[in-house]
């Protein structure tokens, strides 16, 4: 929320905050610098005015009666109840709502333990100039152009120096890369980051970018035959934060298992106790924001995840046949609804629709609907669930 805030009104917020911990200050008889916590602002708004004041008081239930004398022990007296009041009416004015909803970010190499036993060696044709390649074969003949082909098309052999090339590399990715992507490029705070994975917590908005711009980076760095898996659960900020790191496992496993790899899987965790889970290749994430930004420009209906998630549960069990493939195809068209203007984006939509079918095995009716379900929550940076 923060950073789409003008620094002249969060200055007023700052200033009306200020007073009240004034008034907090008197009626405790606490030093005003130590009514709450220091904020612990992330790396992204070091140095900034926003580093001053934790994004929890841009959210209008912070500032109640109850909550302030249960989470911080402080009393507000009777007549200072109107400054809360002033408080809430001017984030309601400005239209500050901070999100309820954060995400955590797990991400892991697929299969190292093959790259590190040279299984996955690129050919010895791919690591040596084209021009050099030609060269090559153009002056050799008979038996010797014979093996020639031969050692090409054969895997660079293992060796001490590969393991120390490979290393360097991770060392590269995980020291140099890793933390920038994801405190300076996607506002979120790295946990830890070692070799080939990692953990952070980001703004639910940011999340699938951060972690795409992630595996082309480890793609770049490694190997363009390298891949990352990515497990990514999105959950309400007062879920017990063990429930919300185990299920952000569970998604990274279920990444690289369900869905073959090279992929992510999201978790959402709503607060009401429901479970929505949907992944995919890593192509599929321009989709989702094009999606993202549909939903936010009111392109596309709120309602149309629910209607298409609704047929989905009339007419599939699960798992894919072509009657039922034929039928949400058609719904899919219907339920979408829109002028002429927005039949290209329909064509895509459909396109994705088929080619999401084809890939998943398990459930791709219901993890497709899913994917509109949090495309739709996201465009709403977790205000509303």
């Amino acid at each position: 929320m923060k950073k789409t805030l003008s620094k002249e009104i969060f200055k007023k917020f700052k200033d009306k905050f200020d007073e009240f911990k004034e008034i907090l200050s008197i009626s405790n008889k606490i030093e005003k610098s130590k009514i709450f916590p220091l904020s612990r602002a992330i790396p992204a708004f070091k140095n900034t005015i926003f580093e001053e004041i934790d994004g929890q008081w841009l959210m209008e239930e912070s500032y109640r009666k109850e909550y302030l004398l249960k989470e911080f022990n402080l009393k507000i007296d009777h007549e200072d109840l109107k400054v809360l009041e002033g408080i809430r009416n001017f984030l309601k004015e400005n239209k500050i709502s901070s999100g309820k909803y954060y995400s955590i970010l797990i991400m892991d190499g697929d299969e190292m333990g093959k790259w590190l036993k040279g299984e996955k060696m690129p050919k010895i044709e791919k690591l040596i100039h084209q021009n050099v390649k030609t060269t090559l074969l153009t002056y050799s003949s008979g038996a010797e152009k014979e093996n020639l082909h031969k050692l090409l098309c054969s895997k660079h052999p293992m060796s001490p120096s590969f393991h120390q090339a490979f290393s360097r590399k991770l060392g590269i990715f995980a020291l140099n890369k890793v933390r920038k992507i994801v405190e300076n490029n996607h506002y979120g705070k790295l946990i830890y980051t070692g070799g080939d994975d990692m953990m952070a917590f980001l703004p639910i908005e940011e999340v699938l970018k951060c972690a795409y711009e992630i595996q082309s980076t480890f793609k770049e760095i490694l190997s363009p035959f390298a891949s990352m898996s990515a497990g990514i659960v999105i959950a309400h900020h007062k879920e017990p934060l063990s429930i919300t790191l185990n299920e952000a496992r569970d998604a990274e496993k279920i990444a690289k298992n369900k869905f073959n790899r090279n992929s992510f899987c999201v978790r959402f965790l709503s607060r009401s106790g429901g479970i929505l889970e949907t992944g995919g290749n890593w192509h599929l994430i321009d989709f989702i924001y094009d999606l993202i930004c549909k939903f936010k420009n009111n392109e596309i209906s709120t309602r149309f995840p629910y209607q298409f998630l609704q047929k989905v549960n009339e007419l599939s069990n699960g798992k894919f046949n072509q009657e039922n493939f034929e039928i949400l195809k058609k719904e899919l068209k219907r339920i979408y609804e829109k002028k002429e203007a927005e039949m290209e984006f329909l064509k895509r939509l459909e396109a994705e629709f088929e080619r999401y079918i084809k890939d998943i095995e398990e459930k791709p009716f219901e993890n497709f609907a899913n994917i509109l379900l949090i495309a739709k929550f996201i465009s709403s940076e977790g205000k509303y669930a």
